[in-house]
């Protein structure tokens, strides 16, 4: 295909931008296989609702393969019919971040987003300064420097003004959307079609293999690779299959049936053209399409994003590994940790025009064990492409590493010469048969750890996804000794659910690096609460970093934020002193929905069942619970007291403010969507839910509680503050004058407006006094208020909570005061300013 210029001057305009790539690192070869800069790219996009082919006039890459996840720049040619955003947005599919868009006299370069606007254009660019403008941003548009800026860097975070962070995920989600129903179809009318010829199904895992070879030679063709360019699989689709086989020295058995070969053939040979598809793809064609629900639950399957392996291998690794020392992932699967690794690797090994000898190395560099064989067959097709055009040559072997070292020769034998060790182990508990089998003493993330740490050299580093409790879960802490004692360096990234998608546990990233002695470790700790805009664009919360003592380590990685706040308040009295019983609510032995009842019932009793729609100070929708099937001592607890309700799990809401408490007079049960506070002696219900309600328990909560649930633990250690028995009764009248507006509001009786004003100006008093009740600094108060600013709390109204730094309770309302408990606040405050003077 030719270029169509409009004028010389674009041709010129063309060629000199070319020219300029070429120069600053975007080769131009003669073969376009190595190139890492080609003219008329042909790639589909997936942004249309047909399969359309686009072609850019040219495409910069920033290494090979050429996909989406290392496309740099895209080049293209305006004319009359489609220039702007209109022109640039059929580059979306691309991957590309930037797109220089040709005109008759100058050249407009476009940053491109998930959907191109008027405003996404960066500058004009007059053709007697584009020589310098290239100059200019040589350092930061070279290949390295951009690939840096697209992948996730060890920081945690990528350059967003390179970078739109969201054209990556919607890519992927248009060639899923394609991709999935295409391969379901192409499975469900291969198996039709055999069962109708032959009277039976065939044999899954045969024609499992045939589907996803015919899918990886279908990319090696249209990549252009010469092995495949001149087989055609409509025409020769025997032939074609074993040159596939050939490619990847894979002998193992397809599905011997040339109608079937054919019919498979056909359906990809008229579908899309995968020349551009990313291998991040194949990995998601695993999961989502080889490995069926029973699988995975039996083996613990739950495959890691690309993202967040490179996060974990761009944290770990900074040098190659020297000769005989290895990369390895034990629990490979469809080799993520090694697809990122290579990646890593190539960054860092020097430039190499010699193809074979780089994959060479890296074939030695780089081992891979697990005992399910289509994730080995996977893992061996992704790192194929990934060093495309080399052939195959991987270390993937079926061994199983929970084994013994006679049954698991190679693996273990390449952890103890590993440089690095990275894993997504499995999760799900042995079996009896297992745990007999292996001699384990662990689950299994933590048993296979261990392992790891007993094999490995004493300079090994590892990088591994662990189950949350390894931050500071009691069952974990002599491991996190054991990792304290031996590594110097300590990187945490605690992670919400949903981080992987078909598992809903939360899980942390522990990258333990600089084994030396030691006697004070480095810990970084960074917490991610939004799993989306971690996953697609390494979005972290925050980031705390502290040496910490090998007795801080086994006692805890987390380093809670607003450190300067509970250290102020670590002589405070604890939550436990001001209850006489903190339990979960009621369950069943059998199943808890079938106890529920949303009407009375003689035998039911009434309580809480949800707790979603619980907010400060104002009750969940009553339920009615039926006392059968009782589990457990939970309903003999003394529900008839006064007692104060909270959520068991953390409020889903964005942000910190994750509880929310009501004090409950009534004889009501909750279940165990609720953690119940009875109070102490000199304490209320309403007083004690004031504190909890309050800026100062919510935050520790959302600082020290590093999971999805409210813990006891966690609660009981709540500082609160000092109050005497006059303070407690003006909270209580205060809470009491909360519910009563919020009933009245609820029942209609006042309007919405008027309610909404009185119960701010209410909460903001409750949470002023309690908040003066633990004589805070300003400067801590000014922590606490940032903390908290721009997030909605679980409650009926919303104020700034910025105004609590001059809020001043006593000029309030004076109705929703007495005399008497205005005094004794007036006497308070002057006593506290005293104190701070």
């Amino acid at each position: 295909m030719t270029h169509r210029f409009i004028s010389l001057s674009q041709e010129r305009l063309f060629r000199s931008v070319i020219g300029h790539l070429n120069e600053i690192g975007y080769e131009t070869r003669r073969d376009r296989i190595d190139s890492l800069l080609v003219e008329n790219y042909e790639f589909t996009d997936h942004f249309s609702n047909s399969y359309d082919t686009v072609s850019a006039s040219a495409a910069a890459f920033g290494q090979l393969p050429a996909d989406p996840n290392t496309a740099c720049f895209a080049v293209a040619l305006a004319d009359e019919s489609t220039s702007g955003p209109k022109l640039i947005n059929r580059y979306r599919a691309l991957g590309a971040p930037f797109a220089f868009e040709i005109r008759d006299d100058s050249v407009v370069r476009w940053r491109v987003t998930a959907c191109v606007a008027d405003g996404d254009w960066n500058e004009v660019i007059p053709i007697e300064k584009l020589a310098r403008v290239f100059r200019e941003h040589r350092d930061a548009w070279n290949p390295p420097a951009l690939m840096r800026a697209k992948n996730i860097a060890p920081t945690g975070s990528r350059q967003l003004d390179f970078v739109d962070a969201g054209l990556m995920p919607a890519i992927e989600t248009h060639v899923h959307q394609k991709l999935d129903p295409l391969l379901r179809g192409i499975l469900n009318s291969a198996k039709s079609d055999y069962r109708e010829r032959r009277g039976k199904n065939p044999d899954a895992d045969r024609l499992f293999r045939l589907v996803f070879r015919a899918l990886t030679g279908k990319v090696m063709h249209d990549r252009g690779l010469p092995a495949f360019k001149g087989i055609n699989g409509l025409d020769s689709p025997r032939e074609f299959l074993e040159q596939v086989a050939l490619h990847y020295d894979d002998p193992k058995p397809i599905i011997n049936d040339i109608r079937t070969q054919s019919l498979v053939l056909s359906k990809f040979w008229r579908s899309i053209s995968f020349a551009h598809l990313s291998i991040d793809v194949l990995a998601f064609v695993w999961e989502n399409t080889l490995v069926s629900d029973e699988l995975r639950e039996e083996q613990g399957i739950h495959a890691t994003p690309p993202n967040v392996a490179r996060f974990v291998a761009r944290t770990l690794i900074d040098e190659p590994p020297e000769s005989r020392r290895f990369v390895v992932e034990p629990c490979c699967g469809s080799g993520a940790f090694l697809i990122a690794a290579l990646q890593r690797l190539k960054e860092l090994l020097p430039a190499d025009p010699d193809l074979r000898s780089r994959h060479r190395f890296l074939a030695n560099a780089l081992r891979g064990f697990d005992t399910e064989s289509f994730g080995l067959e996977v893992s061996q097709s992704c790192l194929t492409l990934a060093d495309y055009p080399n052939r195959n040559g991987w270390y993937l072997k079926d061994e199983d590493v929970f084994r013994s070292a006679v049954e698991s020769p190679r693996f273990n034998s390449s952890v103890k010469d590993a440089r690095y060790v990275l894993c997504n182990p499995p999760f799900e508990p042995f079996s009896l048969e297992k745990r007999h089998l292996y001699d384990a003493a662990y689950l299994p993330p933590v048993e296979l750890l261990h392992r790891v740490l007993q094999l490995a050299p004493a300079d090994a580093e590892i990088g591994f996804v662990l189950p949350h409790q390894i931050i500071d879960g009691q069952a974990y802490s002599s491991l996190r000794r054991q990792i304290g004692e031996r590594f110097a360096s300590l990187h945490v990234v605690q992670l919400p659910e949903n981080v992987f998608k078909k598992a809903k546990f939360p899980t942390a990233l522990l990258v333990a690096r600089d084994p030396r002695s030691h006697k004070r470790a480095r810990v970084s700790f960074s917490y991610v609460s939004d799993a989306k805009a971690f996953v697609h664009g390494g979005t972290i919360d925050r980031t705390e970093i502290e040496q910490k003592s090998i007795a801080d380590v086994e006692e805890s990685l987390s380093i809670p934020e607003l450190g300067g706040l509970w250290r102020f308040l670590s002589g405070h009295p604890k939550l436990q002193s001001a209850v006489n019983d903190i339990a979960r609510g009621v369950e069943w032995v059998t199943d808890t929905e079938s106890h529920i009842l949303s009407s009375p019932r003689g035998d039911a009793l009434p309580g809480f069942h949800t707790s979603r729609e619980l907010r400060c100070f104002e009750s969940p929708p009553l339920s009615f619970l039926v006392a059968e099937d009782k589990k457990y001592k939970a309903w003999e607890r003394p529900w008839h007291l006064p007692k104060v309700v909270c959520n068991a799990v953390r409020k889903r809401q964005r942000g910190p403010w994750k509880i929310a408490a009501c004090p409950v007079d009534l004889n009501l049960v909750c279940t165990q969507n609720f953690t119940v506070l009875w109070p102490g002696a000199g304490w209320t219900a309403k007083s004690l839910a004031a504190v909890m309600n309050g800026p100062v328990a919510c935050a520790f909560m959302a600082c020290h509680e590093t999971w999805m649930h409210i813990t006891k633990e966690t609660l009981s250690q709540l500082p609160i503050p000092n109050f005497d028995d006059r303070q407690i009764a003006t909270l209580d009248g205060l809470v009491g004058q909360y519910q009563k507006i919020a009933s009245l509001k609820r029942d209609s009786v006042l309007e919405s407006d008027v309610a909404d004003r009185r119960l701010i100006g209410i909460l903001k008093d409750i949470d002023s006094l309690v908040l003066l009740g633990y004589r805070l600094p300003r400067e801590l108060v000014e922590d606490i208020v940032s903390f908290f600013e721009d997030f909605s709390r679980p409650s009926s109204v919303q104020y700034d909570i910025a105004d609590l730094l001059d809020h001043n309770p006593l000029e309030s309302d004076p109705q929703r005061c007495s005399e008497d408990a205005t005094a004794m606040w007036s006497a308070y405050e002057l006593s506290l300013r005293k104190d701070r003077v």
